[in-house]
């Protein structure tokens, strides 16, 4: 892993939403044995979406609100979630040859993160590592990262934000219900944060780069230097800008666009919102919103089809459920108990298939829709 060799760093500057894409994926693909480990800055001049490799975009955004506020879609090579990226985020993304990053992922993440954690701190910001990959403060995220191998090279991506327009991101979602877009827009606000949140105004974005690239020495234990893109690399950078454009690139056919009504979505990397929705024996079909912190029961909604008599306790009722263990039996013996202790009556919230029907949220895999 060891190279002393000169690592080069470019200030790509304002450039396009697609450009911002184009340039760690372009760098990877035209690199070669005779190519310096690079540190790429930039900040795309304008808003846009961009989505994972896996994702498809007319499940996971709402492309009508995304076309009438002029927000371009992107899907870039590497995987993980839905970003909504604006000017007021600096990206930084390193282009390094495979043998001079640490070969497990964890390890890796901590190698590119140690610099990231340590320039938070200079500015006042009790920043700390988060496995698996991200920095957060005080239980709220600062810095979400990513990794791939892309063409001849290990990327690993990570950005500083400035600060972060929350209403942008929950409208560009493909969401079950407004039930679960205000649940996903209180979780954003309660468990993400950025430099001007913390700090009341964000650092100069130069001050920022100039205080990264001195802990990045620190980590690296390499020379490190201001560079240019080759004439290779600015035609690479084309090539995708004209890949990443192409219709077939970003909606793959194959995909399907039906939004599931049982649906579980990782905010970060211990809290998730989940939606069920499930038809009572005694008729009619509810629907639940439910926001999970490890194991518990961080949150929840009904979304209005719950008869429960006095109606008013219904409020009661999804406050006693906050910090429930998310287990059938806990589940069902705390709606026992709160129904027993307020008198409370309901003709379709039967303990046991809200329980059964909650739980089944389990099964499935947490989707992604959001990264920061």
């Amino acid at each position: 892993m060891k190279s002393k060799k000169k690592v080069r760093w470019i200030d790509a500057g304002e450039v396009s939403a697609l450009r911002s894409q184009a340039i760690y994926h372009a760098l990877a693909y035209a690199r070669n044995e005779e190519s310096p480990d690079t540190i790429v800055f930039v900040r795309p001049a304008e808003p846009y979406v961009c989505i994972g490799y896996h994702q498809d975009a007319r499940k996971e955004l709402d492309l009508n609100h995304c076309r009438s506020f002029q927000l371009p879609v992107i899907r870039r090579e590497t995987g993980g979630g839905t970003v909504f990226i604006d000017n007021m985020q600096l990206f930084v993304q390193w282009i390094f040859a495979p043998e001079h990053l640490p070969r497990r992922a964890g390890t890796r993440f901590q190698y590119f993160i140690k610099p990231i954690v340590e320039t938070h701190r200079q500015f006042g910001i009790k920043a700390a590592f988060h496995p698996p990959n991200d920095v957060h403060v005080n239980g709220r995220k600062l810095v979400g990262t990513g990794a791939a191998a892309i063409g001849n090279a290990e990327v690993v991506t990570g950005n500083f934000i400035l600060g972060f327009d929350f209403d942008r991101m929950v409208g560009v979602l493909n969401v079950p219900g407004e039930c679960f877009r205000r649940m996903f827009a209180d979780s954003l606000e309660k468990y993400f944060s950025n430099l001007g949140r913390e700090l009341g105004a964000a650092p100069p974005a130069a001050e920022i780069r100039n205080a990264y690239l001195e802990h990045c020495k620190a980590v690296l234990q390499r020379p490190i230097g201001k560079g240019y893109f080759t004439e290779e690399e600015e035609q690479w950078i084309q090539r995708i800008e004209q890949k990443f454009t192409a219709d077939e690139w970003v909606f793959p056919e194959g995909k399907t666009a039906e939004v599931p009504a049982r649906r579980l979505v990782k905010v970060h990397a211990d809290v998730w919102v989940g939606q069920c929705t499930w038809r009572s024996k005694s008729g009619g079909e509810l629907t639940a919103v439910v926001r999970l912190r490890g194991k518990r029961i961080d949150a929840i909604r009904f979304c209005e089809s719950v008869e429960m008599d006095p109606p008013y306790k219904l409020e009661a009722f999804e406050k006693m459920l906050k910090h429930t263990p998310f287990e059938r039996e806990a589940i069902e013996e705390t709606t026992k108990v709160f129904f027993e202790l307020h008198s409370v009556r309901s003709e379709n919230l039967i303990p046991e298939e809200f329980a059964n029907a909650l739980v089944k949220l389990k099964s499935l895999t947490a989707a992604a829709p959001f990264s920061i």
